[in-house]
């Protein structure tokens, strides 16, 4: 589509970081809105978010730079490319998490309030990021000859081009605004702490498991699958597992 968002002589913004950057400032002001309802300084929440989005790209990024090693090892400045896609979005979430829990325990934090406030801005973040992807053309799917195919024809685009495709970035964008609203909806409902959170998980990554079956842009393989598809499932069954236990430990402990 169009890579490169806008240009001034040299100076070039490229769609995918500027698309990135929209999403993650909506997700702050989206939590910092709602932290003063469980009495959090908003301090907090700024420092929690900067420590999130450096640990997630550098997540994101490392997990790609791995599953694509001999294109980096050929090229080793274009590791620093961030702002030209290439993030593995399952890495991001893993290092964002693990920076977020050592963050929230430091801080004596209830760890369960804090990501279901979390949990719809997380969601919202990603579908700026899916758009971004779009422009960008990277994360692209299959050949076909559906209405809705997309065919991609800038020489930068990151994806086939003059080939109807998938859009499988606008599938992912779509799915995930739905889960959005129902998270939204759902945290004004009793819930138990960390639920809403469990819930983005398995909304998640079920969604991108039968995504990843229109996917056509290299992830890795394991057991016959894209990579990304195998941690998909096993997300999805593990936080299937931890809401149905949590549910049977705490049933009586909900938030209004």
């Amino acid at each position: 589509m169009f890579p490169i968002l806008l240009q001034f002589g040299p100076l070039k913004i490229f769609s995918y970081g500027f698309f990135v950057a929209l999403g993650f400032f909506l997700t702050l002001r989206l939590v910092v809105s709602q932290v003063g309802e469980i009495g959090i300084d908003k301090k907090i929440i700024y420092d929690l978010g900067l420590y999130i989005l450096i640990s997630a790209i550098l997540g994101s990024r490392l997990f790609h730079i791995l599953f694509n090693l001999g294109e980096y090892l050929a090229q080793p400045l274009s590791i620093f490319y961030f702002w030209e896609g290439g993030l593995f979005f399952h890495g991001g979430l893993i290092a964002a998490l693990i920076v977020a829990i050592i963050f929230l325990k430091k801080k004596k934090l209830n760890l369960g309030q804090v990501a279901d406030i979390l949990a719809p801005g997380l969601v919202l973040g990603y579908v700026f990021g899916r758009i971004g992807c779009f422009f960008a053309g990277c994360c692209y799917g299959k050949e076909t000859n559906l209405p809705w195919a997309v065919t991609f024809h800038h020489q930068q685009s990151l994806a086939p081009t003059n080939i109807s495709l998938h859009p499988t970035q606008l599938y992912s964008a779509g799915a995930n605004f739905i889960l959005f609203l129902y998270l939204w909806w759902r945290k004004n409902k009793p819930h138990y702490a960390g639920e809403l959170f469990w819930q983005y998980l398995i909304g998640y990554s079920g969604t991108r498991f039968i995504l990843e079956f229109f996917r056509a842009d290299e992830r890795g393989i394991i057991f016959g699958l894209p990579f990304t598809q195998v941690l998909s499932l096993l997300i999805f069954f593990l936080a299937i597992f931890i809401e149905w236990k949590r549910r049977l430990s705490l049933p009586k402990q909900v938030n209004g």
